[in-house]
């Protein structure tokens, strides 16, 4: 499917999580491959993931972006801000987010 040029970085991925496992099951701690923390590291991941795959279109359409984080890292102020704002609810704070970050 791919060639081994292409395939390179896929193989360095798999060579560093094989030796990272033997690591730390030889260390004794033997949970980094468990399922609770492939998951953490996914959920850690995901907005970095939607942040790169927009910014890949930018890039290919010919412009520049360096607002993405400071929006994403606003955004978020602002939804923790307004979360358990009184009367309102998550929903207030959901439409501030959005709104905020469209701004």
């Amino acid at each position: 499917m791919f060639s081994l040029r292409e395939m390179g970085v896929y193989y360095a991925l798999l060579l560093l999580v094989l030796v990272l496992s033997m690591t730390t099951t030889y260390l004794g701690r033997a949970n980094y491959l468990s399922l609770l923390n492939v998951t953490n590291v996914l959920y850690q991941a995901s907005l970095i993931g939607i942040m790169a795959v927009a910014m890949t279109v930018i890039l290919i359409s010919g412009n520049f972006d360096l607002s993405v984080a400071s929006v994403a890292a606003l955004s978020a102020a602002v939804f923790v801000g307004n979360a358990d704002a009184i009367g309102f609810g998550p929903a207030f704070a959901v439409a501030m987010t959005v709104a905020i970050g469209s701004v």
